[in-house]
């Protein structure tokens, strides 16, 4: 790569990330909505249901300790 192409290559790498990052948000969003729906009419208007919230939880834990270990444990 020349040495002058670097700063628009980067733009348009973290540009291309942050597109990304908005199509999932858009696509997870409405099953956010439902879930919180479905949560609070169980709860009665105290809150969310604290076993949708444990699950939700549940289910991004392993995904975050995946990413932790690639970045900094594994080769």
């Amino acid at each position: 790569m020349p040495p002058n192409a670097a700063v628009p290559a980067l733009a348009a790498f973290n540009v291309g990330v942050e597109i990304g990052q908005v199509v999932i948000v858009a696509l997870i969003f409405p099953l956010l909505l439902w879930t919180d729906r479905i949560g609070h009419r169980a709860a009665a208007r105290d809150g969310r249901n604290p076993a949708v919230v444990y699950f939700c939880s549940a289910a991004i834990l392993p995904v975050g300790l995946y990413w932790l270990m690639v970045r900094t444990v594994l080769p």
